[in-house]
């Protein structure tokens, strides 16, 4: 008799508040795409990006470190000084275009070695 009134109160049960109310909608929330009425922040691409027919490519932090040998921090604080490009936000999370960053690093100085003189010729 027990197991007969959890199953009833089982299938009675309804919806919880942030369910999706359609199989479309559901389908969309677990795809990860945008649902109606749900609220998304981004800050807008720079206009010389919407001309390109590639979509841009953006990388997190992750991408960031692996790319530069250097700690997050010294990177903020270069953003801070103008050294790096700043970050977008996108969905509360820092990204950078990787345009810019592709930019930033060809623009960087090249090393200068001094000219080589052989083995033992240099004395």
């Amino acid at each position: 008799m027990r197991n007969s009134k959890r199953i009833a109160n089982k299938r009675n049960k309804k919806p919880t508040k942030n369910a999706p109310k359609t199989p479309e909608a559901a389908a969309a929330k677990a795809a990860g795409l945008a649902v109606k009425n749900q609220k998304v922040k981004l800050r807008p691409i720079s206009p010389e990006h919407l001309d390109q027919k590639s979509p841009p490519v953006f990388l997190t932090k992750h991408d960031l470190l692996m790319r530069f040998p250097v700690s997050f921090a010294t990177i903020w604080n270069w953003m801070r000084q103008g050294l790096f490009p700043l970050a977008y936000n996108l969905n509360g999370k820092s990204v950078w275009l990787e345009s810019e960053v592709d930019a930033h690093s060809l623009s960087l100085p090249r090393r200068e070695y001094k000219e080589w003189k052989g083995w033992g010729e240099g004395e």
